[in-house]
């Protein structure tokens, strides 16, 4: 009972980090080049900000970016591979990690997924926007 308790509470850390590591990785590297970060604190994983372009998406202009985002995000993309990937060419980035990202949560979780900038750029356009509108 002890050592499944132990990894139940291994998984929710290792989700934890996951979802902090890739909200990092996004604010920081993968989204900036067509999202401004106005007020940031990473200690707390949220950044406020807004478009760069002036497309209106947001209704007030500003959107406040957290973990739920990135979790919002990962389960579009999930979804996506689980109906087919509508038009979507399996072989394109966005494919590429939905395919990933699936077949790797049903056999480790969390455990060793390691993203870089570009996929955590199309995690969270996946959140805001539920498709790839920033390539």
């Amino acid at each position: 009972m002890a050592s499944k308790m132990k990894r139940e509470f291994e998984n929710q850390l290792e989700r934890k980090e996951f979802l902090e590591d890739t909200f990092i990785t996004a604010v920081e590297g993968g989204i900036n080049y067509w999202f401004i970060v106005t007020e940031y604190y990473p200690d707390k994983h949220i950044a406020i900000g807004e478009e760069e372009e002036d497309t209106e998406t947001f209704s007030d202009g500003y959107v406040a970016l957290s973990t739920d985002n990135i979790v919002d995000g990962i389960n579009a993309l999930i979804k996506l591979a689980e109906t087919g990937y509508g038009d979507i060419p399996p072989e394109s980035d966005v494919g590429r990690l939905a395919t990933a990202l699936r077949s790797h949560y049903e056999t480790h979780g969390y455990r060793y997924l390691d993203l870089d900038a570009g996929d955590a750029d199309i995690i969270v356009q996946y959140a805001l926007y539920d498709e790839l509108v920033y390539a």
